[in-house]
């Protein structure tokens, strides 16, 4: 039996995952971001945090990508989950922060299909939701996604919000954007509810708006809201 332990370990330990790029791994220097609009986003997130004061707390990274904003929340003392749906960009991440000795977690999680609770009774493994709240939420580039790419209405995301964190950090991209015309394609007509007016009327049955800050040199937006 301790044979069998062994040689079962020392193959879990030699499996390699593929070496091939996630579908969002190289994001950031593919969609309408340029450095000075990137620097400008990196600052406003680590200002809001700053002020919410993160340290100690939980944060989760809703949609991490690369979890360049992970690492902002980490470096503030917060517990960080990075969660993103994309498994080769979250290997990506654990792999490099288990060597640089940073204390991030990298899940894969599909947020228009999350985890349900399964085993018996549901009641061995917990949903999604049951790992929460958190104390903090980002949501950077991922409304547009759930609301186009998975046709959920911001009066269905706002309350599934309000119930994984208190203070949350919301990008709105707006429709002008390379990243949400690519999205709409042909199909523009399907999403004339789509604005960041309807977001805020949607959003504010169940947080208030703490903070909105414009990001440099478009016409994305970051929200600090809190759940009433």
């Amino acid at each position: 039996m301790l044979g069998m332990l062994d040689s079962l370990e020392q193959t879990i330990c030699g499996l390699k995952t593929p070496s091939t790029e996630g579908t969002w791994s190289r994001y950031y220097g593919q969609n309408s971001y340029d450095e000075v609009s990137f620097t400008s986003k990196k600052q406003i997130v680590s200002e809001m945090l700053a002020e919410i004061g993160v340290e100690g707390r939980s944060v989760w990274d809703l949609g991490s990508n690369t979890g360049v904003f992970s690492e902002i929340a980490a470096e503030q003392g917060a517990l960080c989950i990075a969660w993103d749906s994309d498994p080769a960009t979250v290997d990506a991440a654990y792999l490099r922060w288990k060597v640089e000795g940073k204390r991030i977690e990298a899940l894969v999680q599909n947020f228009a299909n999350p985890s349900p609770r399964i085993g018996w009774a549901g009641m061995e493994r917990r949903s999604f939701e049951d790992r929460g709240p958190a104390d903090v939420v980002l949501a950077l580039a991922l409304i547009h996604h759930l609301a186009i790419g998975n046709q959920v209405p911001f009066s269905m995301m706002a309350p599934w919000f309000a119930t994984l964190g208190q203070d949350c950090i919301i990008e709105f991209v707006p429709k002008e954007d390379v990243q949400v015309q690519r999205l709409l394609s042909a199909r523009v007509e399907m999403f004339s509810g789509y604005s960041e007016e309807q977001f805020l009327l949607d959003f504010g049955e169940c947080f208030e708006v703490v903070r909105r800050v414009p990001v440099a040199g478009q016409g994305r937006v970051l929200y600090w809201m809190r759940r009433k």
